[in-house]
């Protein structure tokens, strides 16, 4: 009930947030304008120091008010358009009276044993402090005076708090530098080694002091920290220094700083930090945590920066494969390991064959979930096994013919497994169907491509990158239709840029299929399967939908599919039209066959409209109605639809036949019966 009532009160005494940042000073007010217009509250809170050491709880909620207050202005003039500022906003000898025992009470709980309460305790310092310069001044002074007695709970929590003020008021980091000598610096690192937390306090504090990059002592402070995460990396894990508390954390701060510092051309260069700290990041995760989204960082930020050769990518890579594949037990970086991978063989020249098949085996290992990664990991994998595929079928020296073909088929079938796992899996469907897509666009029409080209063309392949594609092309997630419009459309490379709608992709994606496939029985089959929507005979099918009739108001407005954005009336209106251009073309070949297999679909569906006819005759008799009203029911409409497409392509490819034998007016006698029972929906 307390923390409801406070998570309630605090937002109504400070005013609601208007930015994503918690701790954003612009959202709220001043210490003084708050205890102005609420004077109990300066009562109640001025007691709060002298509760007992262990009531931690209440602290917390106590400091966390007071850490949510904006600083007040240190300058007469300074005034800031966003409020309407009076006297509580600008700080006097008044002021600073009467929040002097607040500040008092702060920098007690600056020594808490709490990691929370300290990290507070900072902020409020920084909220209620009304000399920004003096206390950052005396934080340093109190670090290059600390010895072995020092409290370090206290110095990190003031080191903390400058840190704070410093980016609140950088306007006075010049008269702070001007105080110290440049020696005092790696004499003030010196003292912060001995304690975790405290180092990596002042690794922010002279980020923010000393933002110029051709200052002396930044190259001897980044080759002494270069050589301590070497030497800490080849002693024993299980050493006292391994156990210290924060010790994983300050790797990866120093890393990230010396990462930082070389970016700006300080000597040890920026190869040197980068190849060494791979080498630390085999056995020190949180170093490889920050080297990762450095790489990542750079490599999306800046795609032209030519910050490596060639040859230290590639080196990269082929090191961040070995991580990959060496079953470290550091699990939380391989999703991160296999993404970067992924972009690293986007940059030209990187990729080689050795690389690529190296690549491929990772990807192949994790998408097929060998491996201990999650979800995640067995989704971007599948982004990694697509580029390796696309490089290996665009460049022949990348390619070994006798595995590419299986690869191929492994890759299709583990997006088809995919995307039918969705159903099981809502929480993570989106990753996964995202990366499907994604996977498609980099190596969809790649692999179509290669197999129309394949002696003879392997269909089994076409058909699986059209079903994927089209299922992707009709999803719910406008993400997911953006990727699949943008990765298979007709003459996609040359004629008609992304982005493209995805009905209009649609509809390229048949033009594709039957004109790769032109003249071959093969498409004419694959999309007469696609007009067979029932599992059994369609009179079966509407049997069932017209024995739960629901024509209440709910049912007006059901939905087919949840998640289908393209109407799946409309899908078969395109496998209708296009299976009739596919059957003009191959006639030229296969006339023969054809009209065999057209008539064999004739004599079912003779039968099949028979018996269709007699269930909606014998439901219209029920119900007294002359013509069959399908409100509510848009399966019905949908399985009747397809049932209609199938005949009127049957009958057009089989009209030559069918005038010469005689016979041509028997299905056109059951096509006009079904429609005297039953109006088509119009499109």
């Amino acid at each position: 009930a307390a923390y409801q009532l406070y998570g309630t009160v605090a937002p109504r005494m400070l005013g609601q947030k208007r930015t994503r940042e918690e701790f954003a000073g612009h959202d709220t007010l001043t210490p003084m304008k708050v205890f102005t217009q609420f004077p109990c509250v300066m009562a109640a809170l001025s007691g709060f120091g002298e509760r007992p050491r262990g009531d931690s709880e209440q602290l917390f909620f106590i400091l966390d008010f007071l850490s949510r207050l904006r600083p007040a202005s240190h300058d007469q003039n300074d005034r800031t358009v966003l409020f309407d500022m009076d006297k509580c906003d600008i700080y006097t000898s008044s002021t600073r009276e009467k929040l002097e025992p607040f500040v008092a009470v702060v920098r007690t709980q600056l020594k808490s044993r709490s990691w929370k309460l300290r990290l507070l305790a900072a902020r409020c310092l920084a909220s209620l402090c009304s000399s920004p310069q003096d206390e950052v001044l005396s934080a340093l002074s109190a670090l290059a005076n600390s010895d072995e007695t020092t409290s370090y709970n206290e110095l990190q929590a003031r080191l903390r708090a400058a840190n704070v003020l410093l980016r609140a008021n950088p306007n006075c980091i010049p008269a702070v530098v001007d105080c110290f000598a440049d020696d005092a610096v790696l004499n003030w690192w010196v003292l912060a080694s001995r304690n975790c937390f405290v180092e990596m306090e002042l690794l922010d504090t002279l980020s923010l002091l000393y933002p110029d990059p051709n200052l002396a002592w930044k190259s001897d402070l980044c080759e002494a920290l270069l050589k301590k995460l070497e030497n800490f990396a080849a002693d024993d894990t299980s050493a006292l220094g391994h156990c210290t508390p924060g010790h994983d954390l300050l790797r990866k701060r120093q890393a990230a700083w010396l990462l930082s510092a070389a970016t700006h051309h300080r000597p040890p260069d920026l190869t040197t930090v980068v190849t060494s700290l791979m080498r630390v990041a085999k056995t020190e995760s949180h170093v490889m945590e920050a080297l990762l989204e450095f790489l990542q960082y750079r490599l999306h930020a800046c795609p032209t920066d030519s910050m490596f050769s060639v040859g230290v990518w590639r080196q990269l890579a082929t090191q961040l494969v070995a991580y990959a594949k060496s079953g470290a037990h550091h699990r939380t970086h391989l999703a991160d390991t296999v993404e970067l991978l992924e972009s690293l063989l986007q940059k030209q020249d990187v990729a080689n064959p050795t690389l690529v098949w190296e690549c491929l085996s990772v990807s192949q290992h994790c998408a097929l979930g060998q491996s201990a990664g999650g979800t995640t990991v067995r989704a971007l994998s599948l982004a990694l096994w697509s580029r390796c595929l696309r490089l290996s079928l665009e460049n022949p020296a990348f390619c070994n013919p006798a595995t590419l073909g299986e690869s191929v088929h492994a890759w299709l079938s583990s997006l088809a497994a995919a995307l039918e796992g969705r159903p099981e899996a809502e929480t993570t469907a989106d990753i996964v169907w995202f990366q499907v897509a994604r996977s498609v666009r980099t190596a969809g029409y790649v692999a179509f491509d290669w197999a129309s080209r394949c002696d003879p063309p392997d269909h089994v392949v076409l058909q699986r990158v059209f079903d994927i594609t089209l299922q992707l092309l009709q999803d719910g997630d406008p993400q997911i239709r953006s990727e699949a419009a943008a990765a298979f459309t007709y003459d996609a490379r040359a004629l008609q840029p992304s982005p493209l709608q995805p009905n209009l992709a649609v509809r390229d994606l048949f033009k594709r299929m039957v004109q790769v496939c032109g003249g071959q029985l093969e498409v004419v089959r694959l999309l007469m399967d696609k007009l067979h929507v029932c599992d059994s005979s369609t009179h079966l099918e509407v049997e069932r939908q017209l024995g739960t009739p629901d024509f209440s108001a709910s049912g007006l407005f059901e939905q087919d599919e949840s998640e289908v954005f393209f109407e799946p009336m409309v899908t078969l209106f395109l496998f209708h039209d296009h299976l009739k251009v596919a059957a003009d073309d191959s006639k030229i070949c296969h006339q023969t066959e054809l009209e065999a297999l057209f008539s064999e679909e004739e004599s079912k569906l003779l039968g099949e409209l028979k018996e269709t006819c007699a269930v909606l005759e014998a439901f219209l008799g029920q119900s007294g109605e002359r013509e069959l009203q399908l409100y509510g029911k848009p399966k019905l409409h949908y399985v009747l639809t397809a049932l209609l497409c199938r005949t009127d392509v049957t009958a057009y490819v089989l009209k030559d036949s069918s005038e010469a034998k005689g016979t041509a007016g028997t299905l056109q006698v059951q096509r006009r019966r079904l429609l005297q029972l039953w109006t088509p929906p119009a499109l």
